[in-house]
């Protein structure tokens, strides 16, 4: 009798998942929410920090659908910060390219916010209330947008020349044979001005201003361009930043020129996707968060390919796996990062489709398909000469083979060390707890920080992981530890022997970098 499992329907639905929040058509409909779409609905100027693959674009993807999913008081739009970065020649000064990049930005949202407009026109009734505000505010973006064109602004950020609007044609839409005109005197001189008349005339309450990929910009260029935000935009009631970004790679303060959005203050931290997905953090609440987005993801292909399957529950997703401890070793070796968690699941199911004797995914697939990753997607981009890598390898004949576990402790400001920052950036390390303090140390602050579940897979067959092989027996799941056992299990990069002694003298991070409140004790 033939697997179901291993039918070409099967193999078809699998292979659609997509994992790259980038390239689907939606978002909203595959997102499993932790309760971050309310904390972004409001008028606040929010970070949401996580690494590569945490859900950042999916995010600010789901928010943005989430708030214009129906014709309400609010609109919301999408930036990709990768497109203006590209479209600035590099021979530009630094203050150059901060200045370009602002007005390229500003352009975006006027054009992106024009589409929303046009979109939410084409859903209203004709000669409706709400669709001549609509027109008025299409005028108005036109005329912004024709101002940026050409250059009718001075050199300070945000700030417009006089200008009379001239008629204006609205393409796309029938208006009974006449053109929509509309002239009006423009006292008001600022970007911030201009949007709020725009939203003020559209009838909306909140314009949702959806910043993704703000690493594009370079270190130095983020506090220039995030000034700019902040005199720009900061002050305004009605628009909202929220900006997704990478924790150790974003610069956006400089305190000794006051320059750029402070966080805290002009800014605010309130969702960390590298920590809050975290299994060790709370297993029950991982398995339910990434259950929750395989069954969407699942349903979504079986929707829109046509599939003859029954959609999928909780109950039914059993189905798919040997057991429950399959799919929490799954869970676990994702390391709360859904992109590594839908790729392992795609070739832990290779692994299965090929394994003749396989009735369903068992945990030897799993690592299989978790080795593969870490070589492929994680440890092949590191430099085997590096002092990245070192620092790594160093980390795994200490922590694994003397402690026999995964996790350990480091001093808080040595997290900020720029090889432990390389290493948590690539999801080789991963940020648990934050304040931690040791019995042996007390007063002392550490951070709890956990070796990637690949590092532990990919050294069993070397002649190190002949030490640590007990941890694993056949099939039997990686175990479960308690973070209070780990309080004595101190790191330090300071003893390292790959740095002389002047360079464990500079390891820890400088004023420079102290200025963003990476981590609150």
């Amino acid at each position: 009798m033939t697997n179901k499992l291993k039918t070409k329907e099967y193999q078809i639905l699998v292979s659609d998942i997509e994992f790259r929040s980038e390239r689907r058509e939606v978002c909203l409909s595959v997102y499993e929410d932790l309760g971050y779409l309310i904390k972004l609905n409001d008028n606040k100027n929010q970070v949401i920090f996580g690494r590569r693959g945490s859900g950042k674009t999916h995010l600010l993807g789901s928010f943005v659908e989430y708030v214009n999913k129906e014709i309400k008081k609010d609109i919301a739009i999408y930036i990709d910060l990768k497109d203006i970065a590209n479209e600035i020649v590099q021979e530009y000064t630094i203050d150059q390219k901060s200045y370009f990049y602002f007005w390229e930005f500003v352009e975006k949202i006027a054009v992106k916010l024009r589409e929303e407009i046009i979109n939410r026109l084409s859903m209203l009734k004709a000669n409706s209330i709400k669709q001549k505000k609509l027109y008025k505010a299409i005028v108005l973006i036109d005329n912004l947008l024709t101002d940026i064109s050409e250059e009718k602004f001075n050199t300070i950020t945000g700030n417009f020349k006089n200008i009379e609007n001239g008629s204006i044609k609205i393409d796309g839409f029938s208006d009974g044979g006449k053109r929509a005109k509309e002239k009006k005197q423009i006292k008001k001189k600022s970007t911030k001005d201009r949007f709020e008349e725009i939203i003020k005339i559209s009838g909306t309450r909140y314009l949702f201003i959806a910043i993704d990929e703000w690493i594009s910009f370079k270190p130095d260029m983020q506090p220039r361009f995030a000034n700019m935000l902040n005199k720009a935009f900061i002050n305004s009631k009605v628009i909202a930043l929220k900006i997704g970004t990478i924790k150790y790679r974003t610069r956006f303060y400089l305190s000794k020129k006051n320059l750029g959005l402070e966080l805290g203050s002009d800014i605010f931290s309130s969702i960390d996707l590298d920590i809050n997905q975290m299994w060790e953090r709370g297993v029950e609440k991982s398995i339910k968060f990434f259950s929750g987005i395989l069954i969407k993801h699942l349903n979504y292909s079986i929707k829109k390919l046509k599939l003859k399957l029954d959609p999928y529950s909780k109950s039914k997703l059993n189905y798919l796996f040997a057991s429950d401890k399959a799919f929490v070793e799954l869970v676990k070796a994702s390391e709360g990062i859904p992109r590594d968690f839908l790729n392992i699941f795609k070739r832990s199911y290779d692994y299965f489709l090929n394994d003749i004797k396989a009735k369903k995914i068992t945990i030897r697939h799993i690592k299989s398909a978790v080795s593969d990753w870490y070589q492929d997607d994680k440890i092949s981009a590191l430099d085997s000469s590096s002092k990245v890598y070192k620092v790594l390898e160093n980390l795994i004949n200490n922590v694994i083979i003397q402690y026999k576990t995964k996790q350990f402790i480091l001093p808080t400001e040595e997290t900020a060390n720029k090889e432990i920052q390389s290493l948590i950036d690539l999801r080789l390390l991963h940020l648990l707890k934050q304040g931690w303090s040791s019995k042996g140390t007390p007063g002392k602050r550490y951070n709890i920080i956990s070796i990637d579940y690949g590092a532990f897979i990919a050294i069993l067959e070397t002649k190190i992981g002949k030490e640590v092989k007990q941890l694993w027996s056949g099939d039997d799941p990686l175990p479960e530890v308690n973070l209070r056992d780990i309080r004595r299990k101190e790191f330090s990069i300071k003893d390292t022997k790959i740095f002389k002694k002047s360079e464990r003298e500079d390891l820890k991070t400088t004023k420079e970098q102290l200025i963003l409140p990476l981590f609150k004790t």
